[in-house]
């Protein structure tokens, strides 16, 4: 396991369409402060990958949170009531409504 590894205490895995996929990390830095990674991981036509991060620490949680789901709202708001389906078809329209208790999803993985 190399060092970037060794701190990820949960991962949740978005498969969106064929050629990208995003990764929500949990974190623990050396202070046992928690922070969270979203990173993006996109396969170019020629075979590579470019790979996009951000990082959201723990008193910025909140805000964060608030803000996305007031993007998630906008959008909503503004999308057809007939949204078309995404790439895959598998993964849900976005819904800012969602329940985030619903703890059933086999792409969360809890890695302690």
């Amino acid at each position: 396991m190399n060092n970037d590894n060794q701190n990820e205490l949960f991962t949740y895995v978005v498969k969106a369409g064929v050629n990208r996929i995003y990764y929500l990390n949990v974190k623990e830095d050396r202070n046992g402060m928690l922070y969270l990674v979203i990173k993006e991981s996109k396969r170019m036509e020629d075979g590579s990958k470019e790979v996009h991060r951000i990082m959201i620490f723990e008193k910025d949680l909140d805000k964060f949170v608030t803000g996305m789901k007031n993007a998630l709202q906008f959008i909503s708001d503004r999308s057809p009531q007939d949204q078309p389906e995404s790439e895959d078809s598998s993964q849900p329209a976005i819904n800012s409504d969602y329940n985030q208790d619903q703890n059933t999803d086999e792409n969360a993985v809890e890695l302690n």
